[in-house]
């Protein structure tokens, strides 16, 4: 059920009048999270979620109060009408129910009722009904506003809410585009949120997540949006934690792998690093809501990675699948916000500004003034927030995470999972991109990893890739050693070129003193099923 009432759930007296039932649960849940600043998605059921109905009265719907009325009303003061008697109204937009266009608290819920992997039957039906955005998460729209529709609605603002009409007022509808102005969204997917937001069991619910009082309706709907959004990304994200331990959700979501979810995360990423680069291009704008999306962009492309991650640690890649990722690094690597450093020219003064100069007063033989040595503390400090204000302060841990998996989908040491068939590969521990050794040599793969291109600015960090390239090939390469089998020209000189690639580059210096250090050290969200840290910690300090 929705936190709307359908028009199932609506009780109509002998006098055909509507009464709207509502579904929230009581407020005051003792289940209440971190405020949602932290970037973690409510671990407390949502209103939509809950199936009871604890009380009944007129659907709310703008700030704070109803301009919804039972259908026996007088016909001066109706606004709102039974379903049966809407079909006849004219309406300028008809606004679905929360769970048709937001259904991601919602799917989040029941996932997180998972235990030791037992997939429940609701599950189930809503990953089916919803795969399509699962398998291909959409980056936030960003949309600009649609004039023709909102001339509609000021002409006509009569909408239909759930078998009901509400009539809006001019203030209203300010509202309303001011939600889809600030959010980039349509004006029907604001409606839908500002319509939410009226809702007080929906409010008192926000509030106990946020831990704060949000002062508006316009304010709750933006709220919900952000909360919706980190939603989807937790969804996808425990799905992919789940296939480590549970046969259950791999077959689950072997369909959503099938259906292209690695290679959609990668597309969503590059997007979403598109939408943070021109924000930061805008810093001196970077105040309120500019600032809110930024950090909340960062936070869904870390979630992203950190996806694929756990899915190239689990699954078998596809080639294209992981000729994505490398061409994903190479972009993100490529931006200025990740230059190379120098070591003397990018980092503070070790020592504290002197002071202006005076008129020289004092003999030749007089000392000049002792420089103060920074303390270590405040010069690392000042050299971290000088770093990150270069632009893209959390493009250095998504690219670490990246590394990681690219590491795993070149590891043959694993025993992976693949898609077709719910189970490990037919040959246990080994890569299906190296055991047809052919299919090794001469795919686009093997042309990207082993003469690094000039379009390649960090190239310490190509070198890490081809490293893990070459020991994939080393098994092929012993077996290509042996008198009975056909030697093959290049195969030896590939190898070696991987190989040494991470020596002439520097590669290791860059892993040991870069990407270690920056992979967090905190859960992205409350109830991950592991630590990511600790992962991929392993999975470099074994590749080195």
């Amino acid at each position: 059920t929705s936190g709307f009432p359908s028009s199932a759930q609506t009780a109509s007296t002998s006098t055909g009048s509507v009464s709207v039932a509502s579904t929230a649960a009581a407020a005051g849940n003792s289940n209440a999270v971190a405020p949602s600043n932290s970037s973690n998605p409510p671990t407390a059921a949502h209103p939509s979620a809950n199936t009871a109905s604890t009380t009944t009265g007129s659907l709310l719907f703008g700030n704070n109060s109803s301009n919804t009325h039972p259908a026996s009303s007088a016909p001066n003061s109706i606004t709102s009408i039974s379903t049966t008697s809407a079909v006849s109204q004219e309406f300028s937009l008809t606004v679905p129910e929360i769970t048709d266009k937001f259904p991601y608290i919602l799917i989040l819920s029941e996932i997180r009722r998972l235990h030791d992997g037992e997939i429940s039957q609701k599950l189930t039906a809503l990953i089916k009904k919803h795969h399509a955005v699962l398998s291909k998460p959409p980056p936030p729209s960003m949309i600009q506003p649609n004039a023709e529709k909102r001339r509609k609605l000021e002409s006509n603002p009569n909408v239909q809410l759930y078998g009901l009409a509400a009539a809006l007022t001019q203030d209203m509808l300010k509202e309303v585009f001011h939600v889809a102005d600030t959010l980039y969204i349509s004006e029907e997917d604001a409606m839908v949120l500002y319509a939410e937001a009226s809702q007080s069991p929906s409010r008192e619910w926000l509030e106990d997540i946020t831990q704060r009082q949000l002062g508006s309706v316009p304010e709750t709907a933006k709220e919900h949006y952000f909360l919706q959004r980190r939603a989807m990304m937790q969804s996808i994200l425990l799905l992919c934690q789940g296939r480590l331990d549970s046969n259950d959700v791999i077959e689950l979501t072997d369909g959503l792998l099938k259906e292209g979810l690695l290679s959609n995360l990668v597309a969503m990423i590059r997007k979403l690093s598109e939408l943070i680069s021109r924000l930061v291009s805008r810093k001196k704008e970077q105040v309120g809501i500019l600032e809110t999306w930024k950090q909340h962009l960062q936070h869904e492309r870390q979630v992203a990675v950190e996806s694929i991650f756990y899915l190239t640690y689990s699954t078998q890649c596809t080639e294209q699948e992981v000729i994505d990722l490398v061409d994903l690094t190479k972009e993100l690597t490529n931006k200025q916000f990740l230059p190379n450093l120098d070591p003397v020219k990018d980092v503070p003064d070790a020592y504290h500004p002197s002071p202006a100069p005076q008129p020289w007063t004092g003999t030749f033989t007089q000392a000049l003034p002792a420089l103060r040595e920074k303390n270590t503390w405040a010069w690392e400090q000042e050299l971290v927030r000088e770093t990150t204000e270069l632009g893209d302060g959390m493009l250095l841990p998504t690219i670490s995470v990246l590394v990681a998996a690219l590491i795993c989908a070149l590891d043959r040491r694993q025993t992976l999972i693949n898609r077709d068939t719910h189970a490990a590969n037919d040959f246990g521990v080994g890569n299906a991109l190296f055991e047809n050794s052919d299919n090794a040599i001469n795919a686009t793969l093997q042309e990207k990893l082993k003469k690094c291109d000039s379009e390649w600015n960090r190239k310490d960090i190509w070198g890490i890739l081809s490293a893990a390239y070459a020991l994939g090939l080393r098994p092929i390469k012993s077996v290509a050693n042996s008198p009975r089998v056909q030697p093959r020209d290049g195969f030896k000189s590939t190898w070696i070129s991987c190989l040494k690639a991470p020596y002439v580059h520097k590669s290791f210096t860059c892993l040991r003193l870069t990407l270690l250090p920056s992979i967090r050290r905190h859960k992205t969200t409350l109830d991950e099923r592991c630590e990511l840290y600790e992962f991929s910690l392993s999975v470099l300090s074994d590749f080195m």
